[in-house]
């Protein structure tokens, strides 16, 4: 009987060891699976948030935020003036960027869950509508991946900008080249122009007149006449340009100091300083200008001591034709009087010469007088009334 008893606790011994390697293997295996799980369910939940549209958005306003206007810039290359820069756009995004932090929300009416539309904010601005589309392919534990679809930027101010320029030049507008589309204006007299008669000049230069549109900033505006020259680029205003005619650097220092003195020849005149004899013989007698100088009286009667000239500048020298040409001249024409007062007309004229094939030289055919703010006390007028072609003005009216 004590045998029967020794074997059966050796039995119990050995199926001890065996449960103990069972359930240790089976901790073991659960440890692992539960491990297995928690990892699994990590990456699954973070596939989930990267697929999450406002996770995308994130990243969009981040590289945003951080300077980079790229996708702004793509999506937004066909709403753009053909004749506006990138740099400009940009600066113009940075521009309102400036206006608080950088950050987005559901678009109210737009957003749903298929169709995730955002607005890109800074501070309380409004910079751009952002849409989203989801992505054919789905994430690797199968859920929606979104991308970008669209980029609308906020409607940013522009301006629209004119350019009067010689019908036949190359204009440009920050690089590119105005067409036919861009002209609003055809065949416009030229002011300097319009008393030579067609005798002496006959076909007249006419200009035209460009409109660009949707511009974020002052353009960049070159220009070119028919022969290659580059010509003077004026900005007559804030959203204006005037092109000037093709220049000839050696007609103007050749003619340069005798238009000057035909300028103050006139101012003299008008002064009672020189007679018309004095000056007929450098205007042509073809022209309205000769006579009605000579059939005008001056108009300065009070005697004076002296004249003077001073700040004179000279510019935009204008050639027209090979026998037309004009000169800006600007000067203050300073009148001493003998009590010791001084009178200061600010002066402007554009002196149109022409050349006299009878006689071999150049001579006057045109002076326009242009108004000139006058900032002297003591004067008691400008000189000049704005496209005054008759000549006539009195500097003391």
């Amino acid at each position: 009987m004590k045998v029967k008893v020794d074997k059966l606790s050796k039995v119990k011994k050995k199926k001890k060891p065996v449960f103990l390697i069972l359930y240790l293997s089976f901790v073991i295996l659960f440890i692992i699976a539960l491990i297995t799980c928690c990892i699994t369910l990590r990456f699954v939940l973070k596939d989930y948030e990267d697929s999450m549209p406002k996770y995308v958005m994130q990243t969009v306003a981040d590289k945003i935020s951080g300077g980079d206007y790229s996708d702004i810039v793509n999506f937004s290359a066909g709403t753009l003036s053909p004749f506006e820069t990138q740099q400009n756009f940009e600066n113009a995004i940075s521009q309102k960027l400036s206006a608080g932090e950088i950050s987005f929300g559901k678009k109210a009416g737009e957003y749903t869950d298929t169709n995730p539309v955002y607005l890109l904010l800074a501070g309380e601005e409004q910079i751009a509508t952002v849409k989203l589309k989801q992505q054919p392919q789905k994430s690797k534990y199968g859920f929606s991946l979104w991308e970008l679809e669209n980029i609308s930027p906020v409607q940013t101010e522009t301006t629209s900008y004119k350019i009067t320029a010689p019908k036949g030049s190359t204009v440009t507008v920050n690089g590119v080249t105005l067409g036919q589309e861009q002209i609003t204006q055809s065949d416009i007299a030229v002011d300097a122009l319009v008393e030579i008669p067609e005798e002496i000049l006959p076909e007249k230069p006419v200009l035209v007149e460009y409109t660009i549109d949707g511009l974020l900033a002052v353009p960049v505006v070159s220009a070119t006449d028919s022969a290659g020259n580059i010509c003077d680029i004026t900005e007559t205003d804030e959203t204006s340009f005037k092109v000037g005619f093709g220049n000839n650097k050696e007609l103007e220092e050749e003619l340069g100091d005798f238009i000057v003195e035909c300028a103050k020849d006139y101012s003299l005149y008008m002064s009672n300083d020189k007679g018309f004899w004095n000056i007929s013989k450098n205007i042509s007698s073809d022209v309205p200008l000769y006579d009605n100088l000579r059939q005008t009286p001056t108009f300065f009667y009070a005697d004076h001591a002296s004249t003077e000239f001073d700040n004179l500048t000279t510019s935009d020298f204008c050639v027209y034709s090979e026998s037309c040409v004009s000169y800006d001249v600007k000067f203050d024409y300073v009148i001493n009087m003998y009590n010791g007062t001084q009178h200061d007309f600010p002066t402007h004229l554009t002196m149109v010469m022409i050349y006299d094939n009878d006689y071999d030289t150049w001579v006057v055919g045109s002076i326009l007088t242009h108004a000139v703010e006058d900032t002297d006390d003591n004067n008691t007028n400008s000189t000049t009334d704005d496209d005054n072609t008759d000549n006539t003005t009195d500097p003391t009216e």
